[in-house]
């Protein structure tokens, strides 16, 4: 698996694993953006790898490593307990020239550093709502 985590400055990372929305803000980084990171497309491959192609919602959580690298990447952005963050999706064909998905997958604000990981997983589980589903299909998407 590669990196878990992407970091908008790293000259390295694959643009095209940032997804729609990550990839605008990576784009835009001469403004004044809040500091973000990514959790790879690779990183939802390994956490669901034994879980099937329509998980239970209850399967869809981070695998312990990644789990782990979101807290690091979480305490590199600010190391205080008190910070906030906000978890949005950035799905790889999302908010894209042909598809926008708008409103579809969740996204949360005022998030506690520890809780940045399940959160994430709510994010994951927000791709296999029926709604999002049916868009993936009426569109002829990819189903993952």
């Amino acid at each position: 698996m590669s990196a878990p985590i992407l970091w908008p400055d790293d000259p390295d990372a694959p643009a095209e694993a940032f997804g729609g929305k990550a990839g605008a803000l990576r784009r835009l980084a001469d403004l004044p953006i809040p500091p973000f990171f990514v959790v790879a497309p690779d990183a939802w491959r390994a956490s669901r790898a034994a879980v099937g192609l329509y998980p239970d919602d209850r399967e869809i959580v981070p695998s312990p490593e990644i789990a782990a690298a979101i807290g690091d990447a979480v305490a590199r952005l600010d190391p205080s307990p008190r910070a906030r963050f906000a978890v949005r999706s950035s799905a790889l064909d999302e908010d894209g020239s042909g598809h926008s998905f708008a409103g579809q997958l969740d996204s949360f604000l005022n998030v506690a550093p520890d809780a940045v990981a399940a959160r994430v997983a709510e994010v994951w589980r927000s791709g296999f709502s029926l709604r999002v589903r049916a868009y993936r299909k009426e569109r002829g998407l990819d189903p993952d």
